[in-house]
Formats: C-alpha cells, sequence, structure tokens
C-alpha cells in the first residue's frame, strides 16, 4: 500500500531533479539472462552528468559491479518510470476496516478475503489438473 499522493506522483518519469535513481531490479524474462548472483540486485539510472561521474567512480574503485542492460528493458518492466503507481480498489477497503480495527493482519485478511481465496482456488485448480494428467499418463487409476 502506497501513501495518497502516490497515485498522482509528479516524479514518475525518467527526467528526475537527483543525479542517480535507484530502483528495484526486475528482469524481464525475454531478454537474454545475466549471469549474476539474485541478491543485492538494483537497478541504477543516471540522470545528470555528475551522477555519471559518481557511478565511474563506484565501478573503477571495486564498490559496485556494473551490467549495462538497454532502457527500454526497464522502462517495459518498471511502469512507475513512466507513470504513477496504480491505485488498487481494495486500499479504500482497507483502510476503513484498519480504522476499525487498528489490527493490519486482520485488516488486510479481510480486505483481500476474495482475492485470497481466488488465489487458492486457482492454485487448486492447477494441482487437480496436472494431477489429472498424471493419472492418464501413468494409468494410475485402474
Amino acid at each position: 500500500m502506497y501513501r495518497e499522493n502516490c497515485y498522482s506522483c509528479r516524479y514518475t518519469g525518467m527526467h528526475r531533479n537527483g543525479d542517480l535513481l535507484l530502483a528495484d531490479w526486475y528482469r524481464d524474462r525475454s531478454a537474454p539472462e545475466i549471469k549474476f548472483q539474485d541478491h543485492s540486485v538494483n537497478s541504477i539510472f543516471v540522470c545528470s552528468d555528475s551522477g555519471e561521474a559518481f557511478l565511474e567512480h563506484l565501478v573503477k574503485n571495486g564498490y559496485i559491479q556494473v551490467f549495462e542492460r538497454p532502457l527500454s528493458e526497464a522502462l517495459k518492466i518498471q511502469r512507475t518510470l513512466h507513470k504513477p503507481t496504480e491505485r488498487s480498489p481494495l486500499r479504500d477497503q482497507f483502510l476503513s476496516i484498519y480504522k476499525e480495527t487498528k489490527d493490519f493482519d486482520k485488516s488486510i485478511r479481510r480486505a483481500c478475503r476474495g482475492l485470497i481465496r481466488k488465489k487458492k482456488i486457482n492454485h487448486y485448480l492447477k494441482v487437480s489438473y496436472i494431477k489429472c494428467i498424471a493419472v492418464k499418463l501413468f494409468n494410475l487409476g485402474e
């Protein structure tokens, strides 16, 4: 859940006031794979000459490793680089329940009950389908 102002953020986009933009890194499954350990991986976007100089300093002195990727790859995966976060239709429901209960866990479970149920049903259907195929393939039902 985000603060209300995140849904109309004026800082989305690549034109920023800062020198560097740090973000979570998400791999585009259609892009070529990069070989590195998946922990401690972030995206760094250079927004100014000062940012570029600082990043080069970090790389040159061995503080970080950099694997350059096309900007289009990040824009495809990270929507907040070109538009604000979308407001969840469950947000107001959660806040209303939370105001009443003051219990985060209880509020999130009640607000997302339908979503959680749907995910459990979908998981069950996938497992059942796989079991059905296994029975047919291996004649387990006989």
